[in-house]
């Protein structure tokens, strides 16, 4: 994660978990302090938040489609 934060500053804006499951809630609350600053990159969603948020219609993966 250093490599990314001090070589490509900006690069790595956000880590998005998408429609992760349940058992990376705990997991991820143990391994937090142990990434500091960059603890606050990471974001758990669903696939609906990240279609509306991210992309546009046209844009939209097929993966990520109704």
């Amino acid at each position: 994660i250093d490599v990314f934060y001090y070589y490509y500053p900006k690069r790595l804006g956000q880590v998005l978990f998408v429609d992760a499951p349940f058992v990376f809630q705990p997991m991820w609350q143990l391994v937090k302090p142990l990434l500091k600053q960059y603890a606050s990159l990471v974001r758990f969603c669903d696939v609906e938040t990240v279609r509306k948020e991210y992309f546009t219609k046209e844009t939209v993966p097929p993966d990520f489609r109704n």
